[in-house]
Order: structure tokens, then C-alpha cells, then sequence
């Protein structure tokens, strides 16, 4: 099992990745949210979280940006016990 599993990680680790995100993709649902739901996000195999706060940091500047603050829940998961307890 250890070998299957990489536990790296680090904010914005995979850039080309980060910056669709950032560009396309989160600014869309942003604007296309309406109502009181929360926008609801899943990062999974996130190891220690540095994928989910970068998720995070972008919808913040991008809800900045925008003017528009909904609510939003992000999820983040691994496998790993030490990693969740860290």
C-alpha cells in the first residue's frame, strides 16, 4: 500500500492545473451559483491540505474579484491516517 500511495503535496503544486482552475473554471461556477446552497467542493488524496487551501485561496480571490461571496464548503480527504491527523 505504501507504495501506491505519494504523499506529496504543496500549494499550488501542479500550476498548469491551478491556473485553469483559477481562470476558467472557478469564476464560472461563481457566477453561475445562485441561492442559498453552498458551492461544495471535493479534494481528495490531499495528503496534509496544501491542494485544498490552494482551491480555497482561489475561490477567495476570485469571489474578490467578483463581488460575490457565496457560501462554500470545501472537503478535503486522504487515506492516510497520518496525514488526517496531521
Amino acid at each position: 500500500r505504501r507504495e501506491l500511495l505519494i504523499p506529496v503535496t504543496r500549494f499550488f503544486r501542479d500550476p498548469e492545473a491551478f491556473d485553469v482552475l483559477g481562470s476558467e473554471v472557478i469564476p464560472r461556477l461563481v457566477e453561475s451559483h445562485a441561492g442559498n446552497e453552498p458551492i461544495r467542493v471535493w479534494v481528495a488524496a490531499c495528503a496534509t491540505g496544501e491542494e485544498a487551501y490552494s482551491i480555497a485561496i482561489l475561490f477567495a480571490e476570485t469571489f474578490e474579484r467578483l463581488n460575490r461571496w457565496p457560501p462554500l464548503k470545501i472537503f478535503a480527504t486522504d487515506i492516510e491516517q497520518e496525514y488526517l491527523d496531521f
